[in-house]
């Protein structure tokens, strides 16, 4: 049985920062990895209590710009919306646009295991597409 789009993504690193990191710290870690979001954790339990992303750099900026002492916890979204390793892309999608997020942390047993991005949803609709398109070109050749 070929690997989910959940599965594959479980093997590369999700990146974390505590909820009492700087901003600075935020924007250098999302600039030096070249990803849109973070996973904030707890210091005491290493569990994730919040996400971060470059949404809620905007949203927040002028407070960030009044204040450098802010921390994550001041400006990250607490209400994370996670998946399971079970969940196929099109359970992905429809969570996504509905809740107009762009990144689901895959969590199993308290466990976090990695995230998805919208980009990578995307580009496993691409690689479906193309199988499908390759396979009805040889089948209609034959």
């Amino acid at each position: 049985m070929p690997e989910t789009l959940v599965q594959k993504l479980m093997k590369r690193t999700c990146i974390t920062l505590d909820e009492n990191s700087s901003v600075k710290n935020l924007v250098d870690t999302l600039n030096k990895n070249k990803v849109g979001c973070v996973v904030v954790t707890s210091l005491e339990s290493n569990y994730p209590v919040g996400i971060v992303s470059e949404r809620d750099l905007v949203r927040n900026y002028k407070m960030i710009l009044n204040n450098n002492t802010i921390k994550i916890k001041d400006v990250m979204t607490k209400n994370i919306i996670f998946c399971n390793k079970n969940s196929s892309s099109k359970e992905l999608m429809e969570i996504m646009n509905e809740n107009k997020i762009r990144h689901i942390p895959i969590m199993e047993q308290h466990k976090l295991l990695g995230i998805v991005s919208i980009g990578d949803v995307v580009n496993r609709i691409i690689e479906n597409y193309a199988f499908e398109t390759k396979h009805l070109r040889e089948y209609i050749n034959s």
